[in-house]
């Protein structure tokens, strides 16, 4: 029986519950599961090294481990099942939905240490031509893949801008989607280095950046706020075997403070 106190830190502080965790072998760390909700562990496990999280879930019960595995967001749950053995990940893979297994299968297959190895692809897009009533049924039926900001395309799938979604829930219905579009921030191709991708100018102001394939095609986001986690994950540098993109991900983490704390000096500034 887990301990009611690391219940409570298990339950509502994962972030630090993973440190802690991460800190145990894989069997002492997989029984403390047994008294989470699905969606808990899937909490939990988004905090936990994609190393680790395999560890774990591979000693978990089969319908245990794909309920909490299909509540991962894809490019996390790539990175875990591409750490487990193929036998295994392939018994969670076919335990989930096909189209949810089949985007992590395409997620799976993007070289380590690119763009396209940690985009995030359940994600909204909406289609240029829509009207706000439009814009809103698709996000109504699409609250799993709702991001604050949402990118439009055209009729190939090419991100042509970005609407915020509390513009888009504040506008009157009858509005064309293209009156809230704002310019698009450049696309990284999902080939691209995770060392070059940090260094974009772009994540000065975007929280997202869309990633695209060969032929433009957007085909998911890259967020920032997963970028920050690497930026100050000491094992996703070491992991990672190069000096160069510890370097870039400390030089991205650097990046984003510094906006962020020109952003909040510039607000105190407008206030007197």
């Amino acid at each position: 029986m887990v301990d009611p106190l690391a219940q409570r830190l298990l339950l509502h502080h994962p972030l630090a519950a993973a440190r802690m965790l991460e800190r145990y072998p894989a069997e002492e760390v997989a029984p403390m599961f047994d008294g989470l909700s699905a969606d808990s562990a899937a909490a939990l496990l988004a905090h936990i090294s994609p190393q680790a999280a395999a560890r774990v879930l591979q000693r978990l019960p089969e319908r245990q481990r794909a309920d909490i595995f299909r509540r991962i967001r894809t490019g996390l749950a790539a990175q875990i099942a591409a750490r487990m053995p193929q036998p295994e990940a392939d018994t969670i893979l076919q335990d989930i939905p096909l189209m949810h297994s089949t985007t992590i299968r395409n997620a799976m297959r993007q070289p380590p240490g690119t763009a396209g190895s940690i985009m995030r692809t359940d994600v909204l897009t909406l289609g240029a031509a829509l009207s706000v009533a439009d814009a809103r049924d698709l996000a109504r039926a699409s609250t799993h893949a709702l991001q604050p900001v949402l990118f439009v395309v055209d009729a190939m799938r090419h991100p042509t801008g970005v609407v915020d979604v509390a513009d888009l829930w504040v506008a009157e219905e009858a509005t064309p989607l293209a009156r809230l579009t704002r310019p698009c921030p450049r696309p990284v191709a999902a080939r691209m280095k995770l060392s070059l991708v940090l260094r974009e100018s772009a994540w000065t102001t975007a929280i997202g950046l869309p990633v695209i394939d060969t032929g433009g095609r957007m085909i998911g986001i890259l967020a920032q706020a997963d970028l920050l986690r690497m930026a100050f994950d000491r094992r996703g540098a070491a992991t990672s075997g190069s000096a160069t993109l510890a370097d870039a991900a400390m030089a991205f983490g650097e990046l984003v403070w510094s906006a962020g704390a020109a952003a909040i000096e510039q607000a105190g500034g407008d206030r007197r």
